[in-house]
């Protein structure tokens, strides 16, 4: 009997090994059809509620485990494409294919190209999402990954471009529990890694992405997120919370020793800058577009710095001569340093020709302080002063980042006593900001910047308000 057994289970499993080898051969001429070609392109792009089309030849692979090739993958439309991939690699459980039912067990993408922005998401149809519902299966992969990949964010109305290149992930076991296509961040958790060689937002580059993400019961864990960035080496985290029907946001980040040069990197190439500043950024933000996290954005943004240099542009001969100037304004330094981070938003597109015709020289400057608070999509200036060799000027007033204006923003010259001497008001859009004709606020018999530059006291019939109390003191 033991026998018999034996001799039963070896007959057995060679008709499966057989079965098994009949059937891997005989696969790919199944899948290499036209045919059948079409017919995954019409089940995923059903699946996916999205156009989808394999341009390419499709392939079977033994190692390392069976697996299915999918050549030059487009999903989306013409033009508005989600994701082009040179090859999509599908690993595939092979006893359960056997009974006709198919288990991925990986999701690889060879050098893809992700594109999101408002104008995709607006071609999608208004049923999207509830049309996804009943192709959503709760099943675990073990792994999803790409290589050599392309990420990019564009939204051509606030022209705004943040692209990665050369990214690399790795997704272990990402798990999307039952329920709709409109709760899917809610119910998808993953632990994940991602590399990319360089990054740009807008002008500004930077280098040596890495984030190290978890996802659970809708929170997204983005921390820590490293990166050489305006030639400093930044650290921070993104906790996202998608629980609710409205995310919500927590962004912190710090980044030592950035580059006055990087942060000025619109400056034409005769002109040079030196020194390093200290950066910190902690918001809060809630909302579905950008616009609604703009509305809600609170917390704070801080940056110092001291010892700079600028090469090519005298700023103390530029305050001294500032009275009888026709084409200088405060604002023109304002747009250097005051609006600090803030400035890759506020000087975007600013035209730097007025205060930088007929410069020469050098400038420096021993102290720059930059803090913000941000409530409600308005930026509120707490400390925002320079000091140069012999001046001192400041700044008050509000950013709308939400339309990008100025909000009665007013920078001032100031005297040893923190008294503003004189002062321009600027309003308007970033863009081409409206600056008002500079207020002297003393009458006296010797030039004003003459005395500020002597240290001199103002004696006036009343006490001046003091327009600077911070910490940037005055020169010596």
């Amino acid at each position: 009997m033991e026998k018999t057994l034996k001799t039963f289970s070896l007959i057995a499993l060679s008709c499966f090994v057989l079965v098994v080898v009949l059937f891997l051969f005989a696969l790919p001429n199944v899948l290499e059809s036209n045919e059948n070609k079409m017919r995954i392109e019409m089940l995923a792009s059903e699946a996916l509620s999205m156009e989808t089309h394999i341009d390419g030849p499709l392939a079977i692979g033994l190692l390392p485990g069976l697996h299915l090739t999918l050549s030059k993958l487009r999903i989306g439309e013409q033009g508005q494409e989600l994701l082009v991939a040179e090859r999509a690699r599908i690993g595939i459980a092979m006893l359960p294919l056997l009974v006709g039912n198919i288990k991925i067990l990986s999701i690889n993408l060879d050098q893809p190209n992700i594109s999101i922005s408002p104008s995709i998401q607006a071609h999608l149809p208004s049923d999207y999402f509830a049309s996804m519902e009943d192709s959503l299966d709760v099943q675990e992969i073990p792994e999803f990954s790409f290589s050599g990949a392309t990420l990019k964010y564009f939204d051509n109305q606030a022209e705004e471009i943040l692209s990665a290149m050369d990214c690399d992930m790795q997704m272990q076991k990402p798990l999307m529990q039952s329920g709709s296509a409109e709760t899917l961040l809610q119910n998808l958790s993953f632990d994940a890694e991602l590399t990319c060689t360089e990054f740009q937002y807008n002008s500004y580059r930077g280098s040596d992405l890495k984030v190290i993400a978890v996802a659970a019961d809708g929170a997204f864990n983005f921390a820590p997120i490293t990166m050489q960035f305006l030639e400093g080496q930044g650290t921070g985290g993104i906790l996202a919370d998608f629980s609710n029907a409205t995310p919500r946001y927590q962004v912190s980040y710090v980044l030592p020793g950035l580059k006055l040069k990087g942060l000025l990197n619109t400056l034409p190439t005769e002109y040079t800058a030196a020194g390093s500043l200290d950066l910190t950024l902690n918001l809060e933000m809630e909302g579905n577009d950008s616009a609604q996290l703009m509305q809600s954005a609170k917390g704070a943004i801080f940056l110092h710095g001291a010892q700079l240099t600028l090469t090519g542009i005298d700023l103390d001969e530029k305050f001294e001569k500032f009275e009888s100037s026709q084409n200088f304004n405060l604002i023109d330094a304002g747009a250097f340093f005051f609006a600090g981070p803030l400035g890759l938003l506020a000087t975007k597109g600013y035209d730097f020709t007025s205060l930088l015709a007929q410069s020469s020289g050098s400038s420096e400057i021993s102290s720059l302080i930059s803090d913000w608070k941000i409530a409600d999509g308005m930026a509120q200036s707490v400390d925002v002063a320079m000091a140069t060799g012999q001046y001192r000027v400041a700044l008050q007033g509000q950013l709308d980042l939400v339309n990008a204006q100025f909000v009665d923003v007013t920078i001032a010259m100031l005297d040893h006593e923190g008294c503003s001497v004189i002062q321009q008001k600027v309003h308007g859009s970033f863009v081409q900001p409206e600056v008002d004709q500079s207020q002297i606020l003393f009458s006296l018999a010797s030039p004003v910047l003459k005395l500020l530059r002597q240290g001199a006291a103002f004696i006036t019939d009343e006490s001046c308000e003091v327009f600077y109390s911070g910490e940037v003191a005055a020169p010596e």
